[in-house]
């Protein structure tokens, strides 16, 4: 599974791995891709987890409206400055391969909670480039300060992009909201 865990931080782990690092409940949706889409994305995979892997120029943590896909042939972002979330990075592969699993122009506009979860993580993200990379904070500001009122994909969103026929993508936040419900659901501690 490669997924960005934090700003910069691209891991390639198997799903026991996963469950090691992460001991929260979690699903593993199966997309219904074409054979051959299904064989890019895992060679892309591939390449971008190749590309990123020493973190010093890997994909950025942020939660903007980023439209950066990565180039099929070398895994180069095609905008350097691309910030990503965990689930935003997912939504970026898909497309990178031509797979458009949600529409941002038919997305619901970001909540209360939304801008205060961007206000919440903006505020962990520069605290932790300051304290471990010792980056330009200044621009770390400034994107954080850009990107609030972005919209917002949450990974239950996506996942519940996916459970959707392939002849519905790309989804709706309406069509995406009961099945994305039905995973926080099922994924809520007891």
């Amino acid at each position: 599974m490669l997924h960005l865990a934090w700003h910069r931080i691209l891991r390639d782990q198997s799903l026991d791995e996963l469950r090691r690092d992460y001991p929260c409940p979690y699903a593993v949706v199966s997309l219904p891709l074409d054979p051959l889409v299904d064989e890019a994305l895992r060679t892309l995979a591939r390449r971008v987890a190749r590309r990123y892997a020493n973190g010093l120029n890997g994909p950025a943590y942020g939660f903007g409206e980023a439209r950066a896909t990565f180039a099929p042939d070398d895994a180069r972002l095609s905008d350097p400055d691309a910030a990503f979330t965990c689930a935003t990075f997912v939504l970026q592969m898909l497309r990178s391969v031509g797979v458009r699993l949600v529409d941002p122009e038919r997305w619901r506009a970001p909540t209360p909670d939304d801008l205060r979860w961007q206000e919440t993580v903006g505020a962990r993200l520069v605290a932790w480039i300051d304290q471990r990379l010792h980056g330009d904070l200044l621009r770390a500001r400034e994107r954080i300060d850009h990107d609030l009122g972005a919209l917002r994909f949450r990974p239950a969103d996506v996942a519940g992009a996916a459970l959707l026929p392939s002849d519905e993508w790309p989804a709706t936040a309406d069509a995406v909201a009961p099945h994305a419900r039905f995973l926080e659901g099922l994924l809520a501690p007891q």
